[in-house]
Parts: C-alpha cells; sequence; structure tokens
C-alpha cells in the first residue's frame, strides 16, 4: 500500500496538492482556502500559462502531431464554412473559384440549386460541423482540463489561489487510497461491464474491433464515393488518385487492426485520422482543384468579342465555344459539394458526427493518460512499479481469429476495389474505342462480356467548315448517337455542323439526358419521347428544321437554358405553345430567333428567375409579352422586330444591366422612340412579302428612357443599308471568295468584307463589319488566334507590329488587356456612331492639322474625345485598338497650355507614347483626350507618321 504523508515529503500546501487529491490521496485541511473571484481575463491569462508549463504544456500532451491536429481542425473548419457558402451562393461561388463571372452574364456554368428547406438544412448542418471542429482546436488548446474528471479540475483550480495566499495547515488524518493495475478476472456480476471496458478502451483487449466498427462506415462511403466517380467518368488522373489514396487509407486501417504493441500517445491513431480528415474532407476540393487547373477559357479573346460584336450575338455565348468535357468536369465536381438530397445531407452529417466523436474520444484519452502519468511520476517508485505491472499486462497478440477477420475484411476489400477499379476502366475504355465522339464515358464492369460503349458525353462538332458543299451536306452523325445511346447512360449531347434529321430511337432510353444542343443538325422535330428526359435543363435547337415546338415541352420544369432559332428564310419558325413557359420556373436564359412567321409570344410570367432575353428576327410579331415578372432579368435584345408597334414597360426590371434595340425595327421610326414618324427610313420602308408598317400614336415613356439610359442602352441603329438576309452564306461567298481560308480580305456587292466563320457557319464573306472589327482588335490586344502574315497583311499585320504588340503584350498586363476592353465596352453606343449624347453639351471650337500641314476647323461637343471628333469629322486619325489603350495610332500633339491643364497620363497610356513615332514632350494618346471649354481655339497636332495597324489604304470609320 502506498502511504502518502504531505508533511513528511514536503507536499503539504505545495504546488502537487491539488494532483495528490485527483490522484485518490484526500487530505483534509484545517483552514479552508479562501477563495477569490477572478475576471474573464484573468481566467483565460491563466488557461493560457497552464497550457505553457512544461509538465502540462500542448507539445507535452499532444506531442508534434498536436500541430498538425489543430491545423486540420481549423482548415475542416474553414472548408465547411466554405461548403456552407456553397449552399447558398452556388452560382457566386463557382464563378469566383473559376473566374467567370463576365461570361454569359453569369450564367455560364447554368448550376442547379436544391430547394431552400435543403439548402437551410444543409447549410445549418455545416456551420454546425465547422464550429465543433473549431471547438475541437480550441479545446486543445485552452480547454484541456475540462477532460479531466470534476475532482482533478477543482482541485486544480485551487493552485494559482494557493499561491497567493499562506498554505494552509494539513490535519494528521490522511486516508491514503492504493494504486492497484488493472485485473482481467472480475467478479461475475461485474463481466459485462469489464468486457465494455476492453472493448472501448484504448489498451482494451477487444478495442481493434472497435476501432474497425468506427472506420468501416467512412471506409464504405468513400468506397461508394469512387464507384459514384467511375460511374460519372471523372477523368482517369482523378480517379488514379482517388483510388490510391482509398486503397492507402484501407491499409493503413487494416495495420491498426492487426497492431499489437502498445501505443499510449496514439500516434498511429492521430496518424490514420489525419489522413482519412484530409482524404474525407479535402479529396472533394481536389476535383475543384483539377477542374481550375483543366479548364482553358481565353477569357482575354472572348472579352474582345463582347466588345467588338453586338449584344445579343451568336457569338458571345461564351458556353458554346467551351470545352464541352472540362465544362462537364466542373459541373460534376461541384455537384458533388452541393448536398441537394436528403439522404445525402443525413450520411455527410453522421460520417461529420462519427469523425468529431472519435476525435474527441482521441484528445481526452491522451490528456488524462497524460495527467495520470505526470501524477505516477510524482508518486514515486512504488507508483511507478504499480504503474509498469498495469503496463505489462498488455493485450495478447493478435489471435488466428483476428488474423483471418481482418484478412477477410480488409484485404479482400482492398482487392474488389483495385479490382473493380482497373477492370471497369479498361472494359470502357475497349468498348469505345470506336466512338472518338464519345468524350466521356461511365467506368462499368457490367459490360464486361457486350460491347456497349457506356458513353456519358457525346460532341461531334465541326465549327468552321471550309466550303459550301461540306455544310450544307454535313457527315451523317445519326448513327454514332445511335450507339452512343445504347447503354442508356448519356447525359450530353453536342451535335454542330452534323446531320441528325431524325434522333435514333435508342436514346429514348436515355432517362438521365440534361443537356441536348443540336446546330445544324438538318433536325426535322423532337419526338414525343423526348418529354421524359425529367432532368433536361440544357435545350439548343439552332438552325435546324424544326419549326414548331411541342405542347409537352412546357413539362421540362428543371429548364435552366431554352434557346431556339430557326433559318428565318427557308424553315421559319411559326408555332409556339401559348404555356410553353408555365412549368419553367427555373428558367434563367432564354433566346429566339427566327421567329419570322410567329403572330403571338407566349407570356412570361412566372419566370422570375430569368436573367437573359433574347429577341432574335420576330418579324410576325407586332407586341412583345409583358415583362412586369422579370424582377431579375440582367439582358434585353432585341433584334430586328420589323413590325414592332411598341414596346412593353421596361419599369420592373430593376435589375437591368445591357438593353439592346438592334438592326430593323418598327420603333425607330414609327414615331415610337423620337416622336417623329418616318416610313421611308432603311428600317420602315415597304419591301416584298412583308406588312407595311404604319404610323404610332403612343410614346416611350420617360419612365423606360431612364431605364435604358441607367444602363447605357443601345437605342436604335442607324444609318442600315442592308438586311440581314444578306448574310446568308451562298457558293459565292464562300468557295468563291474565301476558299476556307480564315480572315482573308474579301470584297461583295462593292463592299469589303472578312472571311469568317461567323455562327459557327461556313467561312464566308461577311461585309457587315463586325467580325473585322474584332479580328482587328485581337490584333490590336495581341489575342486570339495567331496572326498569318500573308493573309492579314490587310488588317496590319506585319513585321513591325508583331514587334509592337509582344512589346505592348510584355508591357500590360492581363488585368490591364481586360480592364481597357472593359472600357471599350462602356462606350458602346459611342462604338457604334452614336454621338447623340453629346447633342446638348457646349460646343467647343478646334483645329486638327494634318501630316501634310493642312489645317482644318472643326465644332466639337465638350465629353468627346479627340479621336472621336476626329472620325466624326471625317479626319484621319487612326484608332486600331478602339480606344482600350493597346496602340499608339491615335497619337497627337497639343499645343503647350492645354497639355499643362491635362492629367498625368496613366501608366498604360504612357506605355503606348513610349512606341509611337514623333513623339514629344506634349504628346498624348487622342483617345485619352477629351474637349472642354478650356480648348477653345486649340491647335491638335497630328504626327507625320504612326506605328500603322492599318494598310492598304483603310481609313478607320466610326462603327
Amino acid at each position: 500500500m502506498t502511504v502518502v504523508n504531505p508533511q513528511t515529503d514536503g507536499l503539504e500546501g505545495g504546488p502537487h496538492e491539488a494532483e495528490l487529491a485527483a490522484a485518490g490521496v484526500q487530505l483534509s485541511l484545517a483552514t479552508p482556502c479562501v477563495q477569490r473571484r477572478e475576471s474573464g481575463a484573468t481566467r483565460s491569462v491563466r488557461r493560457l500559462s497552464q497550457s505553457l508549463r512544461a509538465d502540462d504544456g500542448f507539445t507535452a500532451v499532444f506531442g508534434v502531431l498536436g500541430v498538425a491536429m489543430v491545423a486540420a481542425f481549423v482548415c475542416s473548419a474553414l472548408t465547411l464554412l466554405y461548403l456552407a457558402v456553397i449552399q447558398l451562393f452556388p452560382i457566386a461561388a463557382a464563378n469566383a473559384l473559376m473566374n467567370t463571372r463576365e461570361l454569359d452574364y453569369g450564367e455560364f456554368w447554368l448550376l442547379s440549386q436544391a430547394s431552400p428547406p435543403l439548402v437551410g438544412l444543409a447549410t445549418a448542418m455545416l456551420l454546425v460541423f465547422s464550429l465543433a471542429y473549431l471547438a475541437l482546436a480550441l479545446f486543445m488548446v485552452f480547454f484541456r482540463d475540462y477532460a479531466l474528471p470534476v475532482s482533478a479540475r477543482k482541485a486544480q483550480a485551487l493552485k494559482p489561489r494557493e499561491a497567493a495566499n499562506a498554505p494552509p495547515v494539513a490535519t494528521a488524518s490522511v486516508r491514503p487510497q492504493q494504486v492497484k493495475p488493472r485485473r482481467r478476472s472480475v467478479p461475475k456480476l461485474r463481466r459485462q461491464s469489464s468486457v465494455l471496458r476492453e472493448l472501448v478502451a484504448h489498451d482494451g483487449a477487444y478495442h481493434a474491433y472497435f476501432n474497425m466498427a468506427l472506420d468501416l462506415p467512412k471506409l464504405l462511403f468513400q468506397t461508394v464515393s469512387l464507384v459514384t466517380y467511375l460511374s460519372e467518368g471523372f477523368p482517369l488522373p482523378l480517379i488514379h488518385f482517388y483510388a490510391t489514396m482509398l486503397v492507402l487509407n484501407w491499409c493503413i486501417s487494416f495495420a491498426r487492426f492487426l497492431r499489437d504493441a502498445r501505443d499510449h500517445r496514439l500516434v498511429v491513431t492521430r496518424l490514420f485520422y489525419l489522413f482519412d480528415l484530409f482524404f474525407a474532407v479535402f479529396a472533394p476540393i481536389v476535383v475543384l482543384a483539377y477542374a481550375y487547373h483543366t479548364f482553358k477559357m481565353d477569357r482575354e479573346a472572348f472579352a474582345v468579342r463582347e466588345d467588338a460584336l453586338s449584344p445579343g450575338s451568336f457569338d458571345r455565348i461564351a458556353r458554346l465555344f467551351a470545352d464541352p468535357v472540362q465544362v462537364d468536369v466542373f459541373r460534376f465536381g461541384f455537384s458533388h459539394l452541393q448536398l441537394t438530397k436528403l439522404w445525402y445531407i443525413v450520411v455527410k452529417g453522421a460520417l461529420n458526427l462519427l469523425a468529431l466523436v472519435k476525435w474527441r474520444l482521441i484528445i481526452v484519452h491522451l490528456i488524462r493518460a497524460h495527467h495520470k502519468t505526470v501524477l505516477q511520476r510524482k508518486l514515486g517508485p512504488k507508483a511507478c512499479a504499480a504503474r509498469d505491472e498495469q503496463a505489462s499486462s498488455a493485450r495478447a497478440p493478435a489471435n488466428r481469429f483476428r488474423v483471418a477477420f481482418g484478412v477477410a475484411v480488409f484485404v479482400s476489400s482492398i482487392a474488389a476495389i483495385v479490382s473493380y477499379t482497373s477492370i471497369s476502366i479498361h472494359v470502357s475504355q475497349r468498348n469505345c474505342d470506336t466512338l472518338p465522339q464519345c468524350r466521356v464515358i461511365s467506368y462499368r464492369v457490367e459490360h464486361l462480356h457486350e460491347t456497349t460503349c457506356p458513353c456519358i458525353v457525346f460532341v461531334d462538332r465541326d465549327l468552321a467548315p471550309k466550303t459550301f458543299d461540306a455544310w450544307m451536306n454535313p457527315p451523317d452523325a445519326t448513327t454514332a448517337l445511335a450507339l452512343a445511346a445504347q447503354s442508356g447512360h448519356l447525359r450530353t449531347v453536342q451535335i454542330i455542323n452534323r446531320a441528325v434529321p431524325e434522333l435514333p430511337e435508342s436514346l429514348r432510353h436515355c432517362h438521365e439526358m440534361e443537356q441536348l444542343i443540336l446546330i445544324y443538325t438538318k433536325t426535322q422535330a423532337l419526338p414525343e419521347w423526348v418529354r421524359e428526359f425529367e432532368n433536361m435543363h440544357h435545350l439548343i435547337l439552332i438552325y435546324t428544321k424544326t419549326q414548331a415546338l411541342p405542347e409537352w415541352v412546357r413539362e421540362f420544369e428543371n429548364m435552366h437554358h431554352l434557346h431556339v432559332e430557326s433559318n428565318f428564310i427557308h424553315y421559319p419558325l411559326h408555332t409556339l405553345p401559348p404555356t410553353v413557359f408555365s412549368n419553367m420556373k427555373r428558367l434563367r436564359l432564354l433566346r429566339f430567333g427566327g421567329a419570322a412567321t410567329l403572330t403571338e409570344f407566349p407570356s412570361l410570367r412566372g419566370l422570375e428567375e430569368l436573367t437573359m432575353l433574347v429577341f432574335s428576327i420576330p418579324r410576325g410579331l407586332t407586341r412583345l409579352p409583358d415583362f412586369s415578372d422579370l424582377h431579375n432579368l440582367a439582358m434585353l435584345v432585341i433584334a430586328d422586330a420589323t413590325h414592332l408597334q411598341r414596346l412593353p414597360s421596361l419599369e420592373p426590371l430593376r435589375r437591368l444591366k445591357s438593353f439592346s434595340l438592334l438592326r430593323r425595327n418598327a420603333v425607330c421610326c414609327n414615331g415610337y422612340i423620337d416622336g417623329v414618324c418616318n416610313l421611308t427610313d432603311y428600317q420602315c420602308m415597304p419591301r416584298a412579302g412583308e406588312a407595311p408598317v404604319s404610323c404610332e400614336a403612343a410614346r416611350i415613356s420617360d419612365a423606360d428612357i431612364a431605364v435604358i439610359q441607367r444602363v447605357n442602352g443601345f437605342l436604335c441603329s442607324k444609318n442600315l443599308t442592308s438586311d440581314l438576309s444578306e448574310s446568308e452564306p451562298t457558293s459565292v461567298s464562300t468557295d468563291g471568295l474565301c476558299q476556307g481560308v480564315l480572315y482573308r480580305k474579301c470584297s461583295m456587292n462593292g463592299q469589303t468584307g472578312i472571311c469568317y466563320n461567323g455562327r459557327m457557319q461556313v467561312i464566308h464573306c461577311d461585309i457587315f463589319g463586325e467580325y473585322e472589327r474584332m479580328r482587328r482588335l485581337e490584333i490590336a490586344l495581341n489575342v486570339g488566334p495567331p496572326c498569318d502574315h500573308a493573309v492579314e497583311a490587310w488588317l496590319g499585320m506585319n513585321a513591325l507590329t508583331t514587334l509592337t504588340l509582344h512589346a505592348a503584350k510584355r508591357t500590360l498586363p492581363r488585368v490591364s488587356l481586360l480592364r481597357a476592353t472593359r472600357s471599350f465596352h462602356a462606350s458602346a453606343a459611342v462604338a457604334h456612331g452614336d454621338l447623340s449624347k453629346f447633342a446638348n453639351n457646349p460646343t467647343v471650337h478646334l483645329k486638327f492639322r494634318k501630316p501634310d500641314g493642312a489645317i482644318v476647323e472643326v465644332d466639337a461637343k465638350k465629353g468627346m474625345s479627340i479621336l472621336q471628333v476626329a472620325h466624326a469629322n471625317d479626319i484621319d486619325l487612326e484608332g486600331a485598338c478602339e480606344s482600350s489603350m493597346a496602340c499608339s495610332t491615335c497619337h497627337v500633339i497639343l499645343e503647350d497650355d492645354v497639355f499643362d491643364e491635362l492629367e498625368p497620363a496613366c501608366e498604360d497610356e504612357e506605355d503606348m507614347l513610349d512606341m509611337a513615332f514623333g513623339l514629344t514632350h506634349t504628346s498624348r494618346l487622342g483617345c485619352q483626350v477629351f474637349v472642354d471649354e478650356s480648348m477653345e481655339g486649340t491647335t491638335v497636332t497630328m504626327p507625320k507618321a504612326t506605328r500603322n495597324f492599318y494598310v492598304d489604304g483603310h481609313v478607320p470609320k466610326p462603327h
């Protein structure tokens, strides 16, 4: 029996008195301790000081692995917090991660969102577990005392007070207790509790089975996740990474199950759970990291598209030009971070709760074991001998049953995982070798003895046919699509410039179909069985032969993007069910084009999530539906509404960011916009086969004008001289003028054009100017496809230009280029030649001195740039980069007094001026100098030469 005398052992009132009391040595004090109240700050400082004591410090309790544990808990808390944000704001989170906020008005990914109750439940669960992981970290650092028994905590709380007061006198009445080693033989009535202890205690004989019971649920869930990743066709690098991590996880768990050596510090256990925590919490983030790394989208080139092309243009839809495989990889990976189903929320919650319980058991065990070790060390040799005797009773080595059981469970599982993964990949790749159009395949073993290809994503497209015959008579893709659909796993179909007259019957078994994109496919109509695609959220039919949408289309309740555009000359859209949008409450993008014979458009009631609305060539419509419910609409485009008498009210469009009324529109000349009815205008003049346009007595309201001005909208095209029907490719405009060569100079109907594959059509001669402007801007900013000097010399592509552009590219960082293009977009009205916003500004008289010395006197309006003034008065001042500060071609020389009054040039302008010819101390870029009254009568001198981006006599004109 161990007897401790507080007086003879020098422990009376000493610092170890509390520990002895907690260990079972009870001292009766003659004089009670006087307790003084402590403030919260004092208690926090005391806890921190106790945490740093040598015998009870953080590292003494947890070791070096404790730092890794705290870091893992904090990272887990932050990760779960990020997942909670994803549940609430999936679209914003995806755009922020992938830098796609500017693409398709933030709707590039077209992500789904769960119902509000599920979103709330998932968010609450993730926040609770995030706080729980953070609480574990704080518990380890500041609140370790709470892991001790109540008596020990009360005893430790006395230490600071005893140090401040005179030590009390202990009586001779000391009731010692014996430190007894653990015994295996217990009375019969306590045998059940003893077995439970042997199972739960870290040093118990059956604790290996307890560990296995805790590990198996997580391991099984991770194994099911691997099977899911295989079936959804995740990229092979991700599959290999996940499978390797999973097998390693099973191996570590197996090693723990067979381990016999005592592990008082639980080093192996903690290493396993740290690995498991990384695997479970952070492995899904690896999918997003892979998607981010592999996603290739030339954002600078696409920013040029958005700036150079008209709003609502087909070529501004970023999603159509992106790689569908890269898009689907991100969408699939991101969808696994969204908890959209109740059972998934329950499973994730249970697994996180299990992980927290395991970690709390580990932390409490380490704290109590360390506390016990310290006390035994202080009690002297007899206590240490008792501890050694207890340690000698280690659990028996692994018997044959445990080894056999472990092999049956763990080794068989590992073998099954490796076999299933390798066989499924081999079988699927073998069966899909003959279908290169299957860009994503599902890795399954069920087709081991078959030749069926488990295709998920079918892509067959030619974005730039080179000959007229190749475009008019494309290869037939029906057979390949039928083979790909046999397995029933198809989810995405994208076919462009391939013939699919009728959708194959085998496609009807693909009930998981989500995206059906048919562009220039000659498809006659949608078969009725398409209505069975309940998950359809993306339907695009462009220039097919479909002229009517059936009534059952309204059954697509999950529809996000609906784009129907027909050939308005040969196969115009003429029928839309009046209730086609009645159930599409989640619709966000709606585009209709080529409806030349459609007389009434369906109601838009209930489409509160709609963000983009495009009416293209609705020549048969005399009125548009009401916009009352379109509160979230960000973009509205109306193009070629030749018989639209008036516009619906724009006041409900509170979040509108872009408004465009383009091409021929009756409202632009029937008096509705400006009160002047001019039926001889090109937009309203009579045409064969069309009903005549009549004057309109109603006028656009001041509130609607205010909405258009607020978003700097484009209202009515001016000086139109050609119709959209002239843009249709012909054998002459394709084979005769372009011969399949992009960016070649061509001439048609007396107008100079550029050979380009606009709207994914055959390469043909385009004379409308937008694609030429786009290519010139690409050259100026050194973005987009590489230049061919031999073909694009007429656009200014020569050796001098190449050197200049490379220098500009090095000078202008990525953000500068994007900022430059954004500023050009902000002045869209000016870019289209509309200077009406300066009409009421004061007039300032200016003089231009041309390179030959001639003086031209002009009247300018305050607020116009020198470049705009020059273009408005037919002065040949170049502006190759369209005012984006990516060139020096608008270099001008100012008078000293005017130069001194200007704000200093920014860094971007200075960089461009460094490359200008004839640079003087008063040189500036004409696009950055704006007219005001102080310039009255000043002379602007044009340099003798410029770094000419335009050659062959081309004179830049305002667009």
